[in-house]
């Protein structure tokens, strides 16, 4: 179910509207492995409210990079079921991408997967 970031305000014709919606959370997975599940942790826009404002403005793809090693991460909203997953890979949306890995849990992204991304996203 989309919420809104902020409530409706008045534009300067005297209109209310609302602000970008966004979705309410994501299941983020890294795409980082062959053959093995990849890393994967929820995040909740009510707690990262900036994170999924830059998200929504990322550019996009549909499908990941076909490479071995880092493709991205494969951001699917939740409770959303008209919403379409969606790929975050490439050179355009790097910060973003650095945002995203840092929400990470360490149990889930250890150091040493974490700097092996860092430099895979600054590599793009």
């Amino acid at each position: 179910m989309y919420r809104y970031m902020y409530p409706a305000k008045l534009n300067n014709h005297g209109n209310f509207f609302f602000r970008q919606a966004i979705p309410g959370s994501y299941t983020i997975t890294l795409l980082v492995y062959s053959g093995v599940p990849d890393p994967t942790w929820p995040v909740s826009c009510s707690v990262e409210e900036q994170l999924c404002h830059e998200i929504e403005h990322a550019p996009k793809e549909d499908e990941p990079p076909a490479i071995l090693g880092y493709r991205g991460f494969r951001m699917q909203p939740m409770e959303c079921e008209e919403c379409d997953e969606f790929i975050l890979v490439g050179p355009d949306s790097k910060a973003v991408q650095h945002t995203v890995l840092d929400t990470a849990p360490p149990d889930i992204v250890d150091d040493e997967l974490r700097e092996y991304v860092r430099q895979a996203i600054d590599d793009q």
